[in-house]
């Protein structure tokens, strides 16, 4: 017979406080590291390019937040991206959502200066499209 103690109850809570804590300080390093990574990859990058960098990186990190809340909610929510399919894991998400993320501002540094501008506005609109589209579906944000 199992047998669940207050005790019990104030440890799991307290875990699962400190796993929240510990997903929120790593999303935030990520969030650093990207914007960082974008800011000085390659040569020519200007105050636009940068901006435009860091915004696309912190749009991508809320986007994140609400890619898991559909996957901790699959009979609220399904995914549209093909390549997670309808209703990925947390796990599948997170590694999703690290590659692409590192790999936009690895493109954007590898590709022609003159190009960077549309490349890196055209993510940054189309990653404020996702994050409004499911803020208004009532998507939230989970870690």
């Amino acid at each position: 017979m199992l047998s669940v103690s207050p005790h019990n109850i104030n440890e799991s809570k307290r875990q699962g406080d400190s796993n929240q804590m510990k997903k929120i300080f790593i999303i935030l390093v990520m969030a650093i590291c990207l914007s960082g990574c974008a800011s000085h990859y390659g040569s020519g990058w200007d105050k636009t390019d940068t901006t435009l960098a860091i915004t696309g990186a912190a749009l991508h990190v809320i986007d994140w937040g609400q890619t898991r809340y559909i996957a901790k909610h699959p009979n609220e929510h399904y995914e549209y991206n093909p390549i997670m399919g309808n209703h990925p894991s947390t796990s599948q998400v997170d590694l999703y959502m690290l590659a692409s993320g590192l790999a936009v501002p690895i493109i954007a540094g590898a590709i022609d200066p003159k190009y960077r501008k549309y490349f890196l506005g055209g993510y940054v609109v189309l990653k404020t499209g996702l994050v409004i589209h499911n803020s208004n579906q009532g998507i939230g944000v989970a870690w």
